[in-house]
């Protein structure tokens, strides 16, 4: 039996194959690498799908604050009818007065409105109380005065009520908001 022995390893078709091999096994290491690095990203995508639901449950309820806050009370005590003119009392003091209506079947010791001063852009410049003479009543279904006391002069701005607060000789107060509807003077 006398054999030959046959190097298996410098044959032309081994070296084809084991290069094939060496060419199959790259590109499985980078398909391996393509799948690690889906994998990561749809990782990333999922936690950016989880920020943006997170993100989305919070603006949502932002927007719902906004609404509510832009809500008038249900039955406003004090009705803003009429916005006046601006009165210069001296160099740095003005007044706005506004006349409101009693909504309620007491007669009010107290009324106030806060109002805000509001420029071309929207900015609040000015912000304060518009209220009642001292002494003063509003009777029930009645219209009362009450009066902004400012050193800010309201010119080139808007007033826009926000809130009225009341209490009557009972000291039964109340307060509430005013919406988005309430009746407001550009000067």
């Amino acid at each position: 039996m006398g054999g030959r022995s046959v190097v298996v390893q410098e044959s032309p078709q081994y070296r084809k194959e084991a290069e094939n091999l060496k060419w199959a096994n790259s590109d499985l290491e980078e398909s391996k690498q393509d799948v690690d690095n889906r994998q990561r990203q749809l990782r990333e995508a999922g936690s950016q799908v989880d920020q943006l639901k997170r993100d989305q449950e919070k603006y949502g309820q932002l927007i719902q604050e906004i609404k509510q806050a832009q809500q008038q009370s249900e039955t406003p005590v004090l009705t803003v009818t009429a916005i006046g003119d601006i009165l210069q009392r001296s160099t740095f003091s003005y007044r706005v007065p506004i006349t409101v209506h009693n909504n309620s079947s007491s007669a009010l010791t107290f009324f106030e409105v806060y109002y805000q001063a509001v420029d071309g852009a929207g900015n609040v410049v000015d912000a304060g109380y518009a209220v009642g003479s001292s002494g003063t009543t509003c009777e029930p279904n009645a219209d009362c005065e009450v009066t902004t006391y400012s050193n800010y002069s309201p010119a080139g701005t808007r007033i826009v009520p926000t809130y009225w607060s009341t209490n009557t000789a009972s000291s039964d107060s109340q307060f509430g908001r005013y919406g988005a509807d309430v009746m407001s003077k550009q000067f």
